[in-house]
């Protein structure tokens, strides 16, 4: 995790909540968050005051600041403020990542929920279509990321021969350090497709 910086904060008028949004470049609950979410950069954080110091009761994403009923109106306001900015892009790695994920996943209902069946089904029941068409309306199947089943999590880099992985906070790739499961942004890379073909991130 980066360096914490506290965007705003505010404490309830009882002052025994603390409600913070923190900027620490990793944020919360992105790993299907196209590249430019909020997820990806910002969390929001209530603390409980406990015998005359604050501990941490809840980290979760930043919409639930913008959303509940119990925060205090300048961090909603700003929680409101940075999703209006956000500026989402729909990549081609990223698609291919999202539709990796969801691979053989197919749900009834059209919605993304506990009933789904890895048995073919829909283009329009695919979990890696309704990712996509979540942040963007217009999106249609991919019918060829359903059949190749998306982007592989980690791949060979075909320059430097390290394993890579998507990494959507810069919409590229980067090492993955496999001994500590850790993502480090050193350089650029670009994975080779199962195809053996070379596939840039931006393409």
């Amino acid at each position: 995790m980066g360096k914490r910086t506290v965007v705003i904060e505010a404490v309830t008028s009882d002052r025994r909540e603390r409600h913070r949004i923190i900027d620490d470049g990793q944020g919360m609950g992105g790993y299907a968050s196209p590249p430019g979410h909020v997820n990806l950069r910002y969390s929001y954080e209530v603390d409980v005051k406990r015998r005359n110091r604050w501990d941490e009761d809840a980290y979760m994403q930043i919409k639930y600041a913008a959303e509940g009923e119990n925060v205090p109106e300048e961090v909603r306001a700003k929680a409101a403020e940075l999703i209006a900015a956000q500026k989402l892009v729909c990549s081609e790695a990223w698609m291919g990542h999202v539709y990796h994920h969801y691979q053989r996943c197919y749900y009834p209902a059209g919605v993304i929920n506990r009933e789904r069946s890895a048995n073919t089904g829909e283009p329009e029941h695919h979990g890696g279509y309704l990712t996509v068409k979540q942040y963007f309306p217009d999106h249609e199947p991919r019918l060829d990321l359903i059949a190749s089943g998306g982007h592989p999590a980690t791949w060979e880099c075909r320059h430097c021969g390290r394993r890579v992985q998507y990494e959507p906070r810069i919409d590229g790739f980067s090492v993955y350090d496999e001994r500590s499961a850790a993502c480090i942004r050193d350089e650029p890379h670009e994975p080779i497709r199962q195809d053996g073909e070379s596939h840039h991130p931006k393409a």
